[in-house]
């Protein structure tokens, strides 16, 4: 670049900044348009509203059942499931598919259907920190249809963790008829020592006490084991996931928002506006 083409250059550049008075000058010149358009544009957002079919959202919070003997430690003691698996188990396509097919059983057999429905899409869950509760969250067309997918959910999480307490319930419930057993037949060799103790003489006589004294101690081993046990199955010990805040459905729909609808249109109205603005400026020099 030569020096003598330097403060060409700078007012060339100086020219094509745009300067704060461009600005409002370009506002001022244009302020009919770009208003009116921003307003038209609110108003056909808040008007789609009409249009556009609504959903109501709802919650409801389960409590993860307890369940003596499992690995699975809670807050509390331990769970049927882990909570974290409990939520995992709501996003699962399987259990989504089962929830909406309850509410629509008419799309039972229609996979892609029941996929695009507002109650399998929403459906989900979280974990309420330092409890053994999960919230889930459902959605549906009208409050009755909310009301039926959390219904479900709920009810599909209870029937599921049924069957895994029933599982880890199947080998305390054995060892139980085990010890029963064993109490049953040390209660008889008890009954046969002492009429032996009682028939017996000297020598006889310390053997059979001995012998009774040793079944009374495992006796009492035994019983000792059978509470243990008994623990395990007792209903505050091992007992089933439930229902701790019953369904709540929002009475207004969550969705369309008619203020986040106006918003949208207002701010695109507004930059409809400028772009006409834009154009008309452009040809200006033209005309």
């Amino acid at each position: 670049m030569n020096r003598e083409d330097l403060p060409n250059d700078m007012t060339q550049s100086d020219a094509d900044e745009i300067s704060l008075a461009d600005i409002l000058s370009f506002a001022r010149e244009n302020l009919v348009a770009i208003a009116g358009l921003a307003v038209v544009g609110a108003a056909i957002g808040i008007g789609s509203t009409f249009a556009i079919k609504k959903q109501w959202e709802g919650t409801v919070t389960l409590q993860i059942g307890r369940a003596a003997g499992s690995p699975v430690a809670g807050p509390d003691g331990p769970l049927i499931e882990s909570i974290q698996q409990t939520a995992m188990r709501v996003q699962l396509s399987t259990f989504r598919d089962k929830v909406a097919a309850e509410v629509f059983p008419q799309l039972q057999n229609d996979a892609d259907a029941l996929r695009k429905t507002v109650a399998w899409k929403a459906l989900k869950a979280r974990i309420i920190a330092g409890t053994a509760y999960v919230e889930i969250t459902g959605r549906g067309t009208s409050l009755e249809q909310t009301e039926q997918v959390l219904s479900a959910a709920s009810q599909r999480i209870e029937t599921e963790h049924a069957a895994i307490l029933d599982r880890v319930r199947i080998l305390p419930k054995q060892q139980l008829n085990v010890v029963d057993a064993a109490i049953e037949a040390n209660t008889k060799a008890q009954e046969q020592l002492s009429a032996a103790l009682a028939r017996s003489k000297n020598t006889d006589s310390v053997m059979a006490l001995s012998a009774l004294q040793s079944s009374r101690a495992e006796r009492a081993s035994l019983n000792d084991s059978r509470y243990r046990i008994s623990q395990m199955l007792a209903p505050d010990q091992s007992y089933n996931t439930r229902i701790v805040s019953a369904i709540q459905v929002n009475a207004n729909a969550v969705f369309p928002r008619k203020l986040y609808f106006g918003l949208g249109g207002l701010v695109l109205g507004a930059i409809v506006g400028v772009i006409v603005g834009l154009c008309r400026k452009a040809r200006a020099p033209s005309a």
